[in-house]
């Protein structure tokens, strides 16, 4: 799997659906994240879904200072666990 903008962006948009529903389903999030998103097609929706059920939620982040940021800090959490 290739980490691009994409399954980065993706990653972010189910985690923020993630804590935003009462019942913590994951592949709910994921449906939520791609029902909100019109433009889904430009999202790697499915690896990021994979990303996430592979190192857990709580391993990335959505709590930085920009959307920039997050993506940054998502991304070295990958590559680091994969080193």
């Amino acid at each position: 799997m290739r980490s691009t903008i994409s399954v980065l962006e993706a990653l972010r948009l189910i985690l923020i659906s993630f804590q935003n529903i009462n019942n913590k389903d994951l592949y709910e999030a994921k449906t939520l994240a791609e029902i909100s998103n019109p433009s889904k097609s430009k999202y790697d929706f499915d690896s990021a879904y994979r990303l996430i059920n592979e190192y857990g939620e709580e391993y990335f982040t959505t709590q930085e200072d920009n959307e920039i940021q997050i993506l940054r800090s998502n991304l070295l959490e990958i590559l680091v666990y994969k080193s």
